[in-house]
């Protein structure tokens, strides 16, 4: 794997994590600000909130389906034939990225692609 391209997964990821961090601070501090009688449960209080701040990012990964770090660092998801991923590519790489996250993490610190890019057949690229 390019070390340029390394690095700017490395930001990219940061910084959605960053997104999510602050999303969830906020979802925290609006729930512990709901009574205690008012609310049917913390959980369900915070799972609505983040859905809430999820549906506000959503749009902005709509254009060319990039989360907001990889649109930052300039990077772009390609299929096998260097085209933009489609729809069912991206659907592949992201749902696995769960349950095969100590995996994910293996392959990326030995620069290998990520096994949700193998199984999908996409790479994560420089965008022109």
């Amino acid at each position: 794997m390019d070390k340029t391209i390394k690095k700017k997964r490395i930001a990219a990821f940061v910084i959605d994590c960053a997104i999510s961090a602050i999303f969830s601070l906020i979802a925290i501090v609006a729930v512990l600000q709901i009574p205690q009688s008012e609310q049917t449960s913390f959980r369900f209080e915070y799972m609505r909130i983040m859905i809430v701040g999820d549906a506000f990012l959503i749009p902005l990964m709509l254009k060319d389906m990039l989360s907001i770090g990889k649109r930052c660092m300039g990077l772009a998801l390609v299929g096998e034939s260097g085209q933009k991923a489609k729809w069912y590519q991206r659907l592949i790489r992201n749902l696995l990225i769960g349950p095969l996250i100590l995996f994910e993490i293996w392959f990326f610190i030995n620069d290998r692609p990520r096994v949700g890019d193998l199984l999908a057949k996409t790479a994560v690229v420089l965008k022109e």
